[in-house]
């Protein structure tokens, strides 16, 4: 209680005790400044190293799979039977059989191909492993490419809808009407982990 009356009757007290609290909020102050600073550069940094491990991760998953599929691919165009299917002129259903037979044993073995499809574009002829409808995209004549990619969903009835991340391979365009003639479509689960 004295210091208190000392401090209301003197002002040099006065001014000690301003002078005091607010050196000590000043320093407050200043501390807090430098450690915010020192804090947000090392998030900023570590948060950093964190999203490049995550891309990192990301971009070899996503090398590995389209390696994946380039081997899938490179197996299912080599074969005498998709070739047979993919360009002949007429339907016949005993070479639509035999590369029936090829799809869904190669889709068999690898887990995270949920289908494999054949169009062929001259004879209107279209082959799949589980029985999925037709993707029309599949004959997009402003996508001039060997191999592409796109997401959709697919429905097989009421049931069952998939969500795939589709690979679509045009090994041959027609010059004169700018479509295909024939395509490979690979679609992977998206949820496959």
């Amino acid at each position: 209680m004295r210091i208190l009356n000392r401090i209301r009757q003197y002002r040099i007290y006065r001014r000690l005790v301003i002078s005091y609290l607010l050196t000590i909020v000043l320093s407050i102050t200043v501390v807090s400044a430098i450690l915010y600073t020192l804090f947000s550069a090392k998030a900023v940094t570590e948060i950093d190293n964190s999203s490049k491990q995550m891309l990192s991760q990301v971009s070899y998953t996503a090398n590995v799979v389209y390696k994946q599929i380039q081997d899938v691919m490179n197996q299912l165009l080599v074969d005498d039977d998709i070739n047979a299917f993919l360009y002949a002129r007429d339907d016949n259903k005993i070479t639509d059989y035999k590369a029936y037979l090829i799809i869904s044993k190669v889709q068999s073995i690898y887990p995270f191909i949920s289908n494999i499809s054949l169009y062929n574009f001259s004879n209107g002829q279209y082959i799949d492993a589980i029985g999925l409808p037709r993707d029309e995209k599949v004959a997009d004549p402003a996508k001039k490419q060997f191999i592409n990619f796109y997401p959709r969903t697919a429905r097989k009835d009421e049931n069952n809808q998939y969500q795939l991340l589709t690979f679509r391979i045009v090994p041959e365009w027609q010059t004169s009407t700018n479509i295909p003639k024939s395509a490979l479509v690979i679609d992977l689960k998206l949820s496959y982990q």
